[in-house]
């Protein structure tokens, strides 16, 4: 009874032995525990595995859309009614969703605006009424438009107003779209309801300038008289009136219209116009011009037979009609074309033999810009190559990838394509590390197309060492603090006695 009552003082608690036991265990799982994660951290990474990709998004990772091209049909017209039929904050956020439809959306905006042709013309012209006389007989306050000038009338409560309103939207989108197409829609909606909204449309026209001309050219072919007289007039207001004016433009997608809505209302009077750009160095107006002259017919044989004349310094035959005459004229258009640019091409070759490099790459650019698909143009590669070459030596990456990626274009699928290729592989590589992403996918790259490409495997050799490094500093650290909690654990775990409970009061 002594020895057990001596035990019991001993221990301080009757679970003594169990108590010390259980410490002992658990102080030998935390030892091993400890342990495996020092080995973890101390064992080098994988043979086989992949090095993982430094600054570089996983695929899929953030997506990019267009909220004005993504709407359907369906939703351009739930926007149009948001806007008409809510107040507040969340009519503010439909007017936004308005200002972002894109061209996709014209089509859906046309098939409203023709819904809305519909409405009965009283109320339309009441909610105009309010709009002058609210700003002093105008249909828009300075710097705004009809939008804003119905918006501060606030008068939602009737469909001749909301009918007015929703036209005025599409209005507002259309004129923020701006093509021809979505211009197109805009100067028809002049006629509608008597030419109530024909202020707003006329001063959308303004604002618009030549990009509206093509869509008020086609006009001219309307059945509808009053129409057709205010499209001539704005067009004379515009200085636009003749053909001649209507085509001056630097711009060679909006010229391409303006010669097709010639053909579409069969203006004789624009058929020397029209063939004055078959020949021209620009494809896309050269190409509008040719379809432009076709679509007239009989109607441009004489002009057509004129220009050949003085092109070749021969007539034509007389077998000839309008389509032989016009393909002929088109045939010795494009070789005389073709010499000139061909005996530019030779003139650039030889001024590169001569080492007047400049000069070469000025006269292969010349060529570019008025055939950009020549036959002979990978004998213009080795100059954008070599040029390339040096502007890397002089570490102007950036002029030297547009290069690279140039020659690349016009070597095709040549046998100089894979190491072109690669070149331009590395200093995409190049050009991410100057961001401040190591990645090694460009590098990779290049030396899959360019096995032989010594730059690349430099940079890929030294990014998988850094990367190795740095695992290796990683792993050196977490042994590290593996052991020192490792020491932690047994100072707690073995350091002695544990503390006696404190006696009773009054015990």
């Amino acid at each position: 009874m002594k020895h057990a009552a001596h035990d019991h003082a001993h221990s301080g608690s009757p679970h003594g032995p169990r108590v010390a036991t259980a410490r002992a265990v658990g102080a030998a799982h935390a030892f091993a525990m400890v342990l495996s994660v020092a080995a973890l951290a101390l064992a080098p990474a994988e043979a086989g595995a992949e090095p993982a990709k430094v600054g570089v998004a996983a695929p899929g990772e953030v997506a990019s859309t267009d909220p004005g091209s993504a709407l359907s049909l369906e939703e351009v017209a739930k926007v149009i009614a948001a806007a008409t039929d809510t107040t507040g904050e969340p009519q503010k956020r439909a007017l936004e969703a308005v200002g972002k439809l894109g061209q996709d959306a014209v089509p859906g905006l046309g098939k409203r605006l023709g819904e809305l042709r519909k409405e009965r013309q009283g109320g339309v012209f009441a909610a105009i009424k309010l709009v002058k006389e609210a700003n002093g007989g105008r249909t828009s306050a300075e710097g705004g438009d009809l939008v804003d000038a119905l918006l501060r009338v606030q008068r939602n409560d009737g469909a001749g107003y909301k009918a007015t309103l929703a036209t005025a939207l599409c209005l507002r989108a259309l004129a923020k779209i701006g093509s021809t197409p979505a211009l197109r829609l805009v100067v028809r909606v002049a006629a509608d309801h008597d030419g109530a909204l024909r202020p707003e449309v006329t001063r959308i026209v303004k604002v618009a300038g030549d990009n509206a001309v093509p869509a008020l050219i086609e006009l001219r072919r309307t059945p509808d008289t009053s129409l057709r007289r205010w499209a001539s007039t704005t067009l004379e207001s515009m200085g636009k009136r003749v053909p001649g004016d209507a085509v001056q433009t630097p711009n060679g997608e909006l010229l391409a219209d303006v010669l097709r809505a010639y053909a579409h209302v069969r203006e004789n009077d624009s058929i020397p116009v029209i063939i004055s750009f078959v020949n021209t160095d620009r494809a896309l107006v050269r190409q509008a011009a040719r379809e432009s002259v076709l679509a007239f017919g009989a109607d441009a044989l004489w002009k057509l037979r004129e220009a050949y004349t003085n092109l070749t310094g021969k007539p034509s035959p007389d077998g000839w009609g309008p389509e032989q005459t016009a393909k002929e004229l088109f045939a010795a258009y494009d070789r005389a074309r073709l010499e000139e640019v061909y005996s530019l091409l030779d003139a650039g070759l030889a001024k590169e033999k001569e080492g007047k490099r400049d000069d070469a790459i000025a006269a292969f650019d010349k060529v570019l810009a008025r055939q950009p698909m020549i036959d002979r143009r990978a004998e213009m590669v080795p100059a954008y190559a070599a040029r390339a070459g040096e502007l890397v030596d002089k570490n102007d990456l950036g002029g030297a990838l547009a290069l690279f990626r140039k020659a690349a274009r016009l070597e095709g699928k040549g046998p100089r394509a894979a190491k072109l290729e690669a070149e331009v592989a590395f200093l995409e590589g190049k050009e991410l590390q100057g961001r401040g992403v190591a990645d090694t996918e460009p590098f990779r790259r290049a030396l899959a197309l360019d096995p032989g490409h010594p730059k690349a495997r430099a940079e890929l050799d030294r990014l998988e060492e850094a990367r190795e490094q740095k695992a290796d500093h990683t792993r050196r650290y977490a042994a590290a603090g593996a052991l020192l909690a490792l020491g932690v654990a047994a100072i707690f775990l073995f350091s002695g006695k544990p503390p006696r409970r404190r006696a009773a009061v009054g015990g």
